[in-house]
């Protein structure tokens, strides 16, 4: 009936291919067709014809690698995908801009599955590299540095959103140059530091990006820009990552004088104090800008300064647009959602394919945090009139029911294991 209707709206149209009648779209890019109670769905006609005429002989049902797998997930599952990145020839597209032929042939196959708890789901995601062709050509996961989470002892989780934890990405770039390829990215980002740092990325940025970094997003208040951390362990080179705020500094103070013309008496670089630390502070106050009583700037602009702070503390490097940084209160690693996450992924209500502790790195969410924040950028659009979808309604809604989700990781030599767990709302 579904199809029907796509037929009857014109979306679909119906086309005979040999003894299959299929339902294809007007740029003959899907192909579906209903066989016996299967509902098959590809971008070719050939692809399609060979899905109905596949014989259980040969097919991969019959393989043996795949059945294995299957007894590794279980029947419990919701949902499980697997991809084998070297079986592919040639270029395979897929969501996001992103193709199969940018995964290295080393890796033998990719799994996700996601199962149905009484609290919430599950999902667990691995990476398997074939070890023959991981020798051969001298990479392994073992080059990946493993850490467990530190630095969330350290960050406040007073209006959390989201917290990304990871560890070294001296060695990660170094992995990434290993694996060869293009590498046209990492040229890109080097020559910029150059440019506009006047410093070598390896030899120089590379050296105190070797420990833990942390990437956080908190609420800035009721203000439509959301707070931006990046937090960074530099205790093996504290001298170059103080020359690095130097030079960023210097590049702030030569932007001020553009802001300064585009937004005049708005724009304020000054310093202020982080910890026991001075920090460089560059501001924006909107709310310093003439106003007209006719079309007044939204309160989620005026309503606090949108400001970047950048310095460093003791070992810890930091970039900021966080207006108000509580680090006297509760951290991430104390909060309630971390506790009640966390306990899902490593403590008593782990799951079985998880309780092997998965404990490198951390991502958090605090879902009721994004919805907050997401009813602050509904406000804006209402406030300037622009039309507010009945999906950004049913966001916010859908947020409601969740209390957030966290995932960590566990790597070995040939394969690399990510488990998450999404919460319900009490």
């Amino acid at each position: 009936k579904v199809l029907e209707t796509l037929v009857d709206a014109e979306q679909l149209s119906i086309k005979k291919l040999s003894e299959v009648e299929a339902y294809v779209d007007s740029e003959a890019s899907i192909y579906i067709t209903i066989f016996e109670d299967l509902l098959f769905m590809t971008n070719s006609p050939e692809n399609l014809l060979g899905m109905v005429g596949q014989e259980k002989d040969g097919s991969l049902w019959e393989e043996d690698e795949y059945q294995d797998m299957l007894s590794e997930l279980g029947s419990d599952y919701v949902f499980y995908g697997i991809l084998y990145p070297a079986l592919y020839v040639g270029e395979v597209s897929l969501p996001g801009g992103f193709s199969v032929s940018d995964i290295p042939s080393i890796i033998e196959k990719q799994v996700f599955v996601v199962r149905a708890e009484e609290k919430g789901f599950r999902f667990d995601a691995w990476v398997k590299a074939n070890k023959d062709d991981a020798k051969d050509n001298g990479i392994s996961f073992d080059a990946v540095p493993k850490s467990e989470p530190y630095l969330f002892q350290e960050v406040p989780s007073e209006g959390l959103m989201a917290y990304f934890e990871s560890y070294g990405l001296q060695q990660t770039f170094a992995q990434a140059d290993a694996l060869g390829g293009d590498t046209s990215t990492l040229d890109g980002l080097r020559e910029a530091v150059r440019a506009y740092f006047g410093m070598d990325f390896d030899e120089e940025i590379l050296t105190f990006l070797d420990k833990g970094y942390a990437l956080v997003l908190h609420q800035n208040g009721e203000a439509a820009i959301p707070g931006i951390t990046i937090f960074v362990d530099v205790s093996s080179n504290v001298d170059s990552a103080k020359e690095f705020v130097n030079k960023l500094d210097g590049q702030l103070s030569g932007l001020l004088l553009v802001f300064e013309q585009a937004l005049p008496g708005a724009v304020s670089k000054d310093t202020v104090t982080w910890g026991e630390e001075t920090f460089g502070r560059v501001k924006i106050d909107l709310s310093t800008l003439p106003q007209s009583s006719e079309s007044p700037l939204p309160g989620a602009l005026t309503s606090s300064p949108i400001q970047i702070v950048y310095g460093v503390e003791g070992d810890r490097l930091v970039l900021s647009t966080v207006v108000d940084w509580e680090a006297d209160g509760e951290t991430v690693a104390e909060s309630e959602l971390y506790q009640k996450l966390n306990e899902k992924l490593v403590g008593e209500g782990a799951a079985q394919t998880t309780a092997d502790a998965v404990a490198e790195g951390l991502i958090l969410v605090d879902a009721k945090g994004v919805a907050v924040f997401a009813g602050t950028l509904r406000a804006l659009r209402e406030q300037l009139s622009l039309q507010v979808s009945e999906e950004a309604l049913q966001f916010e809604d859908f947020l409601e029911g969740f209390l957030g989700a966290a995932a960590k990781s566990k790597t070995e030599t040939y394969e690399s294991h990510f488990s998450g767990f999404l919460m319900l709302a009490d």
